[in-house]
């Protein structure tokens, strides 16, 4: 598992296209929160966009209601069972992977200040496929993952302004990363090199953390 810091690339190969047939392997985004274990130690781990936790590599969708991340962001999501047959594509259930070759569009919808990991899960089972997204019945990670700081305050694109990271804090269960005026927590540099090697261990897959 090697850790390394990358230029703020696209992940190191592009998704194929198969008309939604699985098996499928497509770029897909999640959020970096706070696990909490016995003992009252903390891990990272993956969530999807709207809080369903990743805790392994593989993931089997079940029709959930969840809320998107918060301050009182909880573990785990309330679960619906709608229906046996997940996607429905009368539904909105499923497990999301992007079908654009660019992880940004997500990284633009994600809650600011929460860092964002991007990388390829393999599709399987039912997919239903459509205009921007594919939703699966199955899905688990095979590509290299990349950590990114996630969305800056929206007064550094409005004025304009090129900022750095500048530490993370750890908030509830969430991590909040803080780009300007004297800013308390562990430093990005730092922060970002151990959560990479903790997710890479984690979930057996090289992990790599954008250069700011």
């Amino acid at each position: 598992m090697t850790i390394d810091w990358i230029d703020n690339r696209v992940d190191a190969f592009p998704p194929t296209d198969q008309d939604g047939a699985g098996p499928l392997v497509v770029l897909r985004s999640w959020l970096v929160v706070v696990e909490k274990l016995p003992l009252n130690q903390l891990r990272p781990m993956l969530t999807g966009l709207y809080g369903y936790p990743w805790r392994t590599d593989r993931l089997d969708a079940r029709c959930t209601a969840a809320n998107r991340f918060d301050n009182e962001f909880t573990l785990p999501p309330r679960i619906e069972r709608h229906h046996s047959t997940v996607p429905e594509p009368s539904c909105s259930c499923g497990i999301y992977a992007n079908r654009d070759e660019t992880p940004e569009p997500v990284r633009l919808r994600s809650p600011v200040g929460v860092p964002v990991v991007t990388g390829f899960v393999e599709l399987s089972g039912r997919i239903v496929t459509e205009s921007t997204t594919y939703r699966a019945q199955k899905a688990s990670i095979v590509g290299p993952l990349t950590l990114h700081p996630g969305r800056p305050p929206l007064t550094a694109a409005l004025l304009h302004r090129s900022i750095n990271p500048q530490c993370v804090a750890t908030v509830g269960a969430g991590f909040q990363v803080r780009w300007a005026g004297r800013p308390t927590g562990e430093k990005w540099v730092d922060w970002a090199v151990s959560t990479s090697r903790s997710l890479a261990a984690r979930y057996e897959i090289e992990v790599l953390a954008a250069r700011p």
